[in-house]
């Protein structure tokens, strides 16, 4: 059975990066809007799929540090997911937010061979985009959101395991025909998988997203 995680075990530190992120840009671009700039507002939809973790030095996969915890780190974060956010942009930049959302494998029951648990899992992610010929930008991911389990170890102790965990991105996007893009991401997890929280990791994924157009989503700011 799975638990989330209570809110005082979410990474707070994390919540304040992706706030002094957004001042932090919007400071430095505020610049921009000296002059009228066109905003257009569009809701997204697309398929992402990412892979496993992988060390950063070395492109091996991860290693559990602990073999009793019963978290399949392989099943939990790769694989297809549905995404969905909005996308605002100007003339030469834009903000996106978007959601991705799996019914997948958590973890593993210890006393039980092959015996898996499987539940939603979300991912949020915040993106800031330079809009160019091939756009190209810096985001934010909080991966496995609010998620974790209890389990009993081989020696019967009870456990906890939170599988939350956070990652900054470089991402590409390229333009695929009308309103359709694809975004190409490596992930950088600075702190550690959960199951070796003292290494550095890399992961990669591949969005196919489409951008729906709205009526009257036009406006200029002065």
């Amino acid at each position: 059975m799975e638990f989330p995680i209570p809110m005082n075990k979410l990474d707070q530190k994390m919540i304040f990066r992706c706030i002094i992120f957004w001042f932090l840009l919007n400071g430095l671009f505020s610049p921009c809007f000296s002059q009228k700039q066109r905003v257009s507002v569009y809701p997204t939809v697309g398929l992402t799929w990412r892979s496993t973790a992988m060390n950063f030095f070395n492109f091996k996969a991860v290693n559990p540090a602990d073999p009793t915890v019963p978290y399949p780190y392989e099943r939990n974060v790769q694989g297809l997911s549905l995404n969905t956010g909005v996308f605002v942009k100007t003339s030469s930049f834009g903000f996106e937010y978007y959601l991705n959302l799996r019914y997948d494998v958590t973890h593993n029951d210890l006393k039980i061979e092959d015996t898996y648990y499987k539940e939603f899992i979300t991912d949020h992610n915040f993106n800031f985009i330079l809009q160019k010929k091939i756009d190209y930008g810096i985001g934010i991911s909080i991966v496995n959101f609010n998620k974790g389990f209890e389990f009993e170890n081989p020696v019967g102790v009870m456990r906890y395991q939170d599988i939350q965990f956070n990652s900054y991105n470089f991402l590409v996007i390229l333009p695929l025909k009308k309103k359709f893009y694809l975004e190409l991401k490596a992930l950088y997890i600075p702190h550690g998988f959960p199951e070796n929280p003292n290494e550095k990791y890399m992961m990669y994924s591949i969005r196919f997203f489409y951008k729906i157009k709205l009526k009257g989503n036009h406006s200029k700011l002065d």
